[in-house]
């Protein structure tokens, strides 16, 4: 399979996943803002995001490098070194887990006191760490042989235990640990689901330890050390100074916001290992150039609708996804829609300069990102609470931006399609206006969700006018549509016709 349909095979696949993950995250989210209050929202999350940083951790650098590598070995054809790398790497993170375990359980109380949350959370949290470090790193190994629809299928069964099981004990017992429970399970049924064992038992070539913990694992493990400040962090340092029930009004415009970046930063996960792959030689650069260009177009036109379409209407996605105690934080949806916005091109532009072997550029920009965000954050949370801790987000994020799109361009030649941008501005905002004309002529929840979905099929309709559409569309659907049920083939069709006319 050629790297652009390649491309688009593992798009699919973790788009579906994306979809699916989504759905069930956001029931999960869902199921605990209608059942609990804000104090227990905030608890359950500096829970969950303690348990990402501790996980991303304990990973000392190797999640990143773990799909690099494998996807080069892959390229030419180094299995016997992949065995290798996936024992040494599964070893390492057992151990850093293990330790991790007795550190949080043994400090549990002093733990707990600083978190402002009880001891038992805390001993959640190192199980969760755990269950999510198994998860992931199989995830890593997976994606590193381009295995999307595992991926897919495994994210699918434990996200909807986790969304499903939570929403039925909590109607049994109502406890804030049942979403932490919960949580953890469905990261051991997602290990046990993905695993090999032929991946520790198959025999590896001698492999130069020295040089990828050098090389690769050293400066990842510096710069995720960095990431977390600013991605995870936030929560544990907003519960800090201010309180656990801030934290929970936050938090709902955090998590919601990300449904922006979710789209780019698939696109870059899906993107990544085929990179990494034509890193390989200098022949590909075309390749590179081309399907970093095409990513970067899909990505936009997906996510900048999204951001606009939750600036503008902050009020109406709360109350869809949580309840009305949650409204004060609608002031901070149109700065958080622009970090989501920013953050999730701004990974697509980091993770391809790692994949062309950048790494110790990808590691300056995330460290002086998170060292932006670090010094503002505490003195802007201060003054401002949520809304200062937004402010800082968001400015971290122009830099990363900016930062890694300028060194991306001095490798290869990444151009920001404006034109297509003002494209993309000019449809969405006709969509957004006619909806919020619509939107008044009823008083139903139920109704505007489905007048918002009746209503956003202007903005494909005036792209096409618009002449947005290319004929590299049309070949990219004629592919999709392989993957496509029986019973949506014909809409594919459909579409493929109606563009090819216009493209």
């Amino acid at each position: 399979m050629g790297f652009g349909k390649k491309l688009i095979s593992n798009t699919s696949f973790l788009l579906m996943d994306w979809f699916l993950v989504t759905i069930f995250s956001f029931l999960f989210w869902l199921v605990i803002g209608k059942f609990l209050s804000k104090q227990d929202v905030g608890i359950i999350t500096t829970c969950v995001n303690t348990a990402i940083i501790l996980s991303t951790i304990s990973f000392l650098g190797f999640s990143g490098t773990i799909t690099k590598l494998l996807s080069e070995y892959s390229q030419r054809r180094q299995l016997k070194l992949s065995n290798t790398l996936i024992k040494f790497s599964a070893k390492i993170l057992l151990v850093s887990n293990i330790a991790i375990f007795i550190i949080l359980t043994l400090f549990s109380p002093q733990i707990a006191s600083l978190l402002k949350i009880s001891p038992i959370h805390v001993v959640l949290i190192s199980i969760a760490t755990f269950t999510m470090s198994l998860a992931n790193f199989t995830g890593s190994v997976l994606i590193g042989f381009q295995k999307m629809v595992k991926i897919a299928v495994t994210d699918t069964i434990g996200y909807a235990l986790k969304a499903g099981g939570t929403f039925i004990l909590l109607l049994l017992f109502f406890d804030n640990i049942v979403p932490l429970i919960l949580f953890a399970l469905s990261y051991i049924v997602i290990f046990l689901l993905r695993v090999k064992m032929g991946w520790f038992l198959s025999k590896g070539d001698k492999i130069n330890y020295k040089e990828i913990i050098s090389n690769y694992a050293l400066p990842t493990f510096v710069a995720s050390l960095a990431w977390l400040i600013f991605t995870n962090a936030q929560y544990v340092i907003l519960t800090f100074i201010q309180d656990p029930a801030t934290t929970g009004v936050f938090s709902i415009a955090a998590i919601v916001t990300t449904l922006i970046a979710v789209i780019p930063v698939t696109m870059s996960s899906a993107f990544f290992p085929i990179l990494s792959q034509l890193s390989v030689s200098s022949t590909f650069k075309k390749n590179q150039e081309y399907l970093i260009s095409n990513v970067l177009r899909y990505a936009l036109f997906i996510a900048i609708p999204l951001a606009l379409l939750f600036t503008t209407f902050p009020t109406k996605i709360i109350i869809l996804f949580s309840r009305a105690e949650f409204l004060d934080a609608q002031h901070l949806f149109p700065i958080l829609s622009l970090a989501a916005l920013l953050n999730g091109i701004g990974i697509f532009f980091l993770s391809s300069l790692y994949a062309l072997k950048k790494i110790k550029q990808n590691r300056n920009i995330i460290i002086v990102t998170a060292l932006i965000f670090l010094s503002l954050a505490i003195v802007l949370t201060k003054m401002f609470s949520s809304l200062g801790l937004s402010v800082a987000y968001t400015t971290a994020m122009f830099f990363m931006f900016f930062a890694s799109l300028y060194y991306l361009r001095k490798i290869v030649n990444v151009k920001i399609p404006f034109l297509n941008i003002l494209k993309i501005l000019f449809a969405t905002s006709i969509w957004l206006i006619t909806f919020s004309f619509l939107s008044r002529l009823v008083f139903n929840n139920v109704l505007e969700l489905i007048l918002l979905v009746l209503s956003a099929v202007l903005y494909p309709l005036i792209l096409l006018f618009l002449k947005f559409f290319r004929k590299e569309d049309v070949k990219i659907l004629e592919h999709v549509k392989k993957y496509v049920p029986s019973f949506g083939k014909f809409f594919v069709n459909t579409v493929i016709k109606i563009i090819s006319k216009f493209s």
